[in-house]
C-alpha cells in the first residue's frame, strides 16, 4: 500500500510519458532522496519529446537545474540549463524561459557578466 502512489504514477507515465506534470508528481514522491530525484529528472528529459509534450517541457529542464542549484551544485545547474538550450522545442517561448532562468541562476549567484553573456 505504501508504494500505491508510486505505481499509479508508472500507470499514468506508460499511458503518456510525454506528460509533463506527471513527471514532477514523480519527482515529488522521492522527494528526500535526491539520488532518486537525479534518475528521475534525468529520465524525464530523456523521454518527453518537446514536440508531443503535454505541458511545459521547459518546466522540466528548469526544475531540474533548480533542484541542483538548491543544493549547491552550481556547474551541474549550469550544465543542465546549457542542454537545455539546444532542445528542439515546439514553442519559442520555451526556449526564452530557458535562456531567463539561465541568465537569473548567475544573476542569483553574483555573476553579472556571466549573466549579460549568457543573454547577449
Amino acid at each position: 500500500m505504501a508504494r500505491r502512489p508510486l505505481l499509479l504514477n508508472s500507470v499514468l507515465l506508460r499511458q503518456n510519458p510525454h506528460n509533463v506534470h506527471e513527471w514532477h508528481k514523480r519527482v515529488a514522491l522521492h522527494q528526500g532522496q535526491p539520488d532518486k530525484i537525479i534518475q528521475t529528472f534525468t529520465e524525464a528529459v530523456r523521454t518527453v519529446d518537446p514536440q508531443r509534450a503535454t505541458g511545459r517541457p521547459h518546466e522540466l529542464w528548469v526544475a531540474f537545474a533548480r533542484f541542483y542549484e538548491d543544493n549547491g551544485q552550481l556547474d551541474d545547474a549550469r550544465s543542465i540549463l546549457s542542454r537545455a538550450t539546444r532542445v528542439p522545442f515546439r514553442r519559442v517561448e520555451d526556449l526564452a524561459a530557458v535562456w531567463c532562468e539561465f541568465g537569473e541562476l548567475e544573476l542569483r549567484h553574483q555573476r553579472h557578466q556571466e549573466a549579460l553573456g549568457v543573454l547577449r
